[in-house]
């Protein structure tokens, strides 16, 4: 879960010709795991969305528009946003004065610590996060909202308490609330639909039913099952993908 060691340095702009089949390569080379998952039209969508977001934080050199790229692959679709990572948002959007490729290198450094707190100089915290979640019980009866959002906490902790200890109460709030109207939107609205929601943006990232690596979770939340069919059917290709991603690691 580690960023490329390359400095961040003056390149050519990513408006150049070959740059699109160049971060193709990059992301080929340096995520084959991901690349398995993704397949051919899946790296290339990653490419897009990296070199059209990034623009939108006026990130415009090659270095800077790949670690964007990066980024998403490391971090998950909307990290910019993500409020599970609030500094990521903060840096891209302040001191906009700044030379884009010193906001870059700040991007980098913090990630890079963040990574190495959160998931592990080797991606030991993330790996075993992963195996923790296969034996994780996903019903729950909270009487309350209080209750509901307590229970939430303690099952964080106890699948990725790395993780979990980034999280300010705000942020916690935050992700709580994003995923409880991600299940509204999706028709699972209930406490299992919120809390599948909230452990998967927990894990995956918070875009992860419009992220291409889990293409299974947008097809399932996007069909016209029932409730309980669909949560059901995301239950157990959640588990699936858990399973072959802790075997490859």
């Amino acid at each position: 879960m580690l960023i490329r060691s390359a400095q961040i340095e003056l390149f050519d702009n990513a408006d150049t010709p070959h740059f699109t089949s160049k971060l193709t390569a990059h992301i080929r080379d340096d995520f084959p795991q991901h690349t398995a998952v993704l397949g051919d039209e899946g790296v290339r969508e990653v490419v897009r969305y990296g070199m059209a977001q990034s623009k939108t934080h006026q990130f415009t050199q090659q270095s800077t528009v790949s670690l964007f790229t990066d980024l998403t692959l490391l971090l998950g679709r909307h990290f910019d946003t993500d409020p599970q990572i609030p500094w990521a948002s903060w840096m891209l959007s302040a001191d906009a004065a700044l030379p884009e490729l010193d906001r870059g290198q700040r991007l980098h450094t913090a990630a890079t610590a963040y990574l190495n707190e959160v998931s592990g100089p080797a991606n030991e915290f993330i790996d075993a996060a992963q195996s923790r979640l296969l034996n994780e019980p996903v019903q729950i009866n909270a009487t309350s909202s209080a209750a509901f959002g307590k229970d939430v906490s303690q099952r964080l902790d106890r699948v990725w308490p790395e993780k979990n200890r980034q999280l300010t109460e705000e942020s916690r709030s935050a992700l709580i609330r994003d995923a409880v109207a991600k299940a509204r939107l999706y028709k699972i609205e209930s406490q299992t639909g919120a809390l599948m929601c909230i452990v998967m943006m927990f894990l995956l990232g918070s875009g992860f039913d419009k992220d291409p690596m889990f293409a299974w979770a947008q097809k399932i939340l996007s069909s016209d099952l029932e409730r309980d069919a669909k949560l059901q059917q995301l239950h157990q290709a959640s588990m699936t993908c858990l399973r072959q991603w802790c075997a490859k690691s």
